[in-house]
């Protein structure tokens, strides 16, 4: 297992770095504790949605395709995923470009802008997106024996969400969300490859340290657990066979 050092600033955000010496790239990785295990039901998939819209544009890369290009200019690549707990965004480059992609991640992560224009766009492929699952009916039992399983407990909510709701969400309601969740305290950067890290973790200082941390609630507790079996039947029409 390769060493890994920690640091946590005093607003909370923690900084891990693993050096390998021998790796010819270097990886940059944003990871905030949130996802769709923290949203109420009106709130069901906004996390996932966020994460869909972040390389749109922020208040530092403004033009259209400006994030992608920027990382994919020096031959790096990059991508994001959103989980119950988490949603994370990395990217990956020679050791050289690396502070350049570390700058993009950062940036992403804490001046997204959601471009009206793009916003509408990812609506509807989040929602071509649901419309597959409900179609694939080995995805929709295990979505649907998830939920059953938790019985109205926030962690068995599909991270996705609902058509509704992705329907429903407004700019200002995905910046407030933003603003109120992607703090410091929530935040983990690592950096991980070949290079000087060093440099990488003075970086992500320098970007977090004036930034404050919060007091948003943890997850919600499980309230009860079901005694004895139940049974859950499904029954869906589907366009394919």
């Amino acid at each position: 297992m390769s060493a890994f050092n920690k640091t946590t600033l005093s607003n909370g955000l923690r900084i891990i770095s693993i050096p390998k010496p021998e790796s010819p790239s270097t990886t940059v990785m944003v990871i905030v504790g949130v996802g769709s295990r923290f949203e109420t039901d009106k709130e069901s998939g906004i996390s996932h949605f966020i994460e869909h819209n972040v390389f749109k544009g922020t208040t530092k890369r403004s033009k259209r395709n400006e994030i992608i290009n920027d990382i994919e200019s020096v031959g790096g690549i990059t991508n994001a995923a959103t989980g119950h707990e988490y949603t994370f965004y990395w990217a990956k480059s020679a050791p050289q470009f690396a502070q350049n992609v570390l700058d993009v991640i950062l940036d992403i992560s804490q001046h997204m802008t959601f471009p009206k224009d793009d916003l509408e766009i990812e609506r509807g492929n989040v929602i071509e997106e649901i419309n597959m699952y409900e179609d694939n009916p080995m995805q929709k039992i295990m979505s649907d024996y998830v939920e059953f399983v938790w019985d109205g407990h926030a962690i068995g909510r599909r991270i996705i969400g609902t058509k509704e709701n992705i329907a429903s969400f407004t700019r200002e309601q995905m910046i407030d969300y933003v603003k109120t969740n992607y703090t410091p305290d929530r935040t983990i950067v690592v950096v991980s490859g070949g290079g000087d890290l060093s440099v990488l973790e003075k970086h992500i200082t320098d970007t977090y340290g004036q930034s404050t941390t919060s007091n948003t609630n943890g997850p919600k507790p499980l309230e009860s657990t079901p005694v004895g079996p139940r049974v859950l039947t499904v029954k869906s029409e589907t366009a394919q066979s």
